[in-house]
């Protein structure tokens, strides 16, 4: 059918030719002028289900979903088997946290055409965060045995696999994360033998600072094997990877005919958790900071931090109410140091009115691993959301209470109070609806029991 027909079958040429400028100013980035033309031919022609379609996808490219709701719903009017449209309403209505509505409207699509890759993997991410975890699996896995070159349903799945613990599928799976460099590193196809004897393997660092410490504890297995490492670090982590057992040297420059560090698990043919990597902190730092520490007052110490990421679409941002955590924190006998990177004045604010105390931010020290290192082998207590830290944490053989974000990811898995990737550690986690207030009646028990 003519996308440019009208109800009644005929061609309003007005609006064809509105909407056709429109087209032509999008691929060449004009926004502005673009959504006026979409605009204009939406006046001329209100049924114009492509015009309708084609502005919302716009609106919602530069995040202003409320409109882009308004013109999916204009074009699913106007076409009411338009199954784009009703995919893509359903991922606005999921990024809301509406998930109920999207399911809605992914089955409806499916109901049309149940054989749509797109909207099966929409309605498995869907499903993931609704907690119907094999649901999830089933949605995903249908996708991709229609279309088997499918890296953001491999890789959703990969991700749901390895927070149930099914790891060898899970991080086969997980090849196909849009993080990977695929030109620079090509996808592996074929484990690592397991005599490596005599072998140089050369890695590259990927991803963010705690999926590096994260992945490098792959390290070790790698060289039992009898290869020779040779590491490119991240520049923050770079002294830190000098002491991990397992590297024989650090890489300057890129790395060529190499692997990426996220590749090991399935290069490794990783069928069960492996322990953390093990950085003794450096002893002129441990003395300075219990000097800072002893400046702040009294032990025990106990560290949080509240928020971590970046909170955009696709990124793991991740973020526990401040005010669970301050009630948590009441009447607890204790120091209370404040690990936030970038606190807001009203944070620290807000914490010191309601627990009543004098707070020591050391934010700064986010920004020298050396110090964090030794701060956090100091602490008698950590309370956070996921972060570079919590890897640190571990580094230094301490324990820690994480706070997890639904829907946990693999490190964390995605139910119970352990992680097998962090054993000493205890989880407390936000609910599938999003409330957090089991987990901290839970925390507030914990640490009262300890520091009451």
């Amino acid at each position: 059918m003519n996308s440019d027909l009208n109800a009644a079958g005929k061609i309003n040429v007005a609006a064809a030719s509105f909407h056709n400028l429109a087209l032509a100013y999008r691929a060449e980035g004009k926004n502005r002028e673009a959504e006026e033309n979409y605009r204009q031919a939406i006046d001329l022609q209100p049924d114009y289900a492509e015009a309708h379609y084609n502005l919302a996808v716009l609106l919602q490219e530069v995040e202003r979903s409320s409109e882009s709701k308004v013109h999916y719903e204009g074009a699913i009017a106007a076409k009411p088997a338009y199954l784009q449209a009703l995919n893509n309403l359903g991922t606005i209505f999921d990024e809301e946290g509406d998930h109920t509505a999207a399911e809605r409207l992914y089955r409806r699509a499916l109901d049309i055409n149940p054989d749509v890759p797109e909207v099966l993997s929409s309605l498995g991410s869907c499903l993931h965060a609704l907690g119907r975890y094999e649901e999830a699996a089933c949605s995903y896995t249908k996708a991709i045995a229609i279309r088997p070159i499918f890296p953001a349903a491999q890789w959703n799945l990969g991700f749901l696999e390895l927070s149930l613990g099914r790891y060898l599928a899970g991080w086969s799976n997980y090849r196909y994360r849009h993080s990977a460099d695929r030109v620079k590193f090509p996808t592996p196809n074929e484990e690592l033998p397991l005599d490596l004897d005599g072998s140089l393997i050369l890695i590259g660092n990927e991803q963010g600072l705690g999926d590096e410490l994260f992945f490098l504890r792959f390290c070790a297995q790698l060289k039992q094997r009898g290869a020779e490492i040779h590491y490119q670090s991240g520049q923050a982590i770079e002294t830190l990877c000098q002491r991990i057992d397992g590297i024989d040297a650090l890489i300057q420059g890129p790395v060529d005919d190499g692997y990426t560090i996220a590749d090991l698990p399935f290069l490794l043919r990783c069928s069960e958790a492996v322990g953390s990597v093990s950085i003794h902190p450096l002893e002129d730092r441990l003395n300075a900071m219990r000097s800072r520490l002893f400046a702040a007052g009294p032990a025990p110490y106990i560290g949080i931090t509240y928020r971590a990421g970046i909170a955009e679409p696709g990124s793991l941002f991740k973020e526990a109410p401040i005010d669970g955590i301050a009630s948590a924190l009441k009447n607890i006998e204790a120091t209370i140091i404040v690990v936030q990177r970038d606190p807001q004045d009203r944070d620290i604010e807000f914490l010191e009115d309601n627990l009543d105390l004098q707070l020591t931010s050391f934010a700064k020290i986010n920004d020298d691993l050396e110090d964090m290192l030794a701060l956090l082998a100091l602490l008698d207590d950590y309370v956070g959301v996921s972060n570079t830290n919590m890897h640190l944490r571990a580094a230094v053989a301490k324990p820690a209470r994480v706070l997890v974000t639904h829907p946990g990811e693999y490190r964390w898995m995605a139910e119970g109070h352990q992680s097998p990737w962090f054993p000493d550690f205890k989880l407390y986690r936000q609910g599938v609806d999003g409330d957090w207030q089991r987990a901290f009646d839970d925390l507030a028990r914990d640490l009262k029991a300890v520091y009451g």
